[in-house]
């Protein structure tokens, strides 16, 4: 049975995060992007989804307003992707966004002008849980990764 538990120790965020974005390669392929993502959990909100004694998934949360948070990182190792993994923790960050009267969640991903099948996917998870695309930005992250920012209202 998989049990999402928020992770406080960051440390631990951080070998949770490395275990699990390393695993990604089509999605992190960047490895000093990875890395920083890896460090930059440590003092953000952080869930992990655990499996029997194994994590196999996490979402970290960075607050930027009293009113929006943004999933700053999210990943599910590959041999657990497609089992409501990403669901489970998304459900998770949001409860805990509605209790501290969060009305926004916001993401920023790889915008469809780049073409990527597996971000294509990660597009449509996050459509099929009520974000909205909002504005690409092209040079973002450089002119070869176009970014696509997306919220969520909350309380819809």
């Amino acid at each position: 049975m998989i049990r999402i538990i928020e992770i406080f120790d960051p440390e631990l965020k951080e070998t949770i995060s490395r275990d699990i974005l390393f695993d990604l390669p089509l999605w992190f392929g960047r490895p000093e992007d990875t890395e920083e993502y890896c460090i930059g959990v440590k003092d953000k909100t952080f869930f992990a989804a655990k499996e029997d004694d194994k994590f196999n998934g996490f979402i970290s949360l960075h607050d930027h307003t009293e009113y929006t948070s943004e999933m700053y990182v999210v990943g599910v190792l590959n041999s657990y992707r497609n089992k409501g993994i990403g669901t489970l923790l998304l459900k998770s960050a949001v409860e805990r966004l509605l209790e501290n009267d969060k009305l926004y969640l916001t993401v920023k991903t790889l915008a469809d002008t780049h073409k990527s099948k597996e971000y294509k996917e990660t597009r449509e998870f996050y459509l099929a849980k009520g974000f909205v695309p909002l504005e690409v930005f092209p040079d973002l992250w450089g002119a070869d990764t176009p970014c696509l920012f997306m919220v969520k209202n909350l309380n819809k």
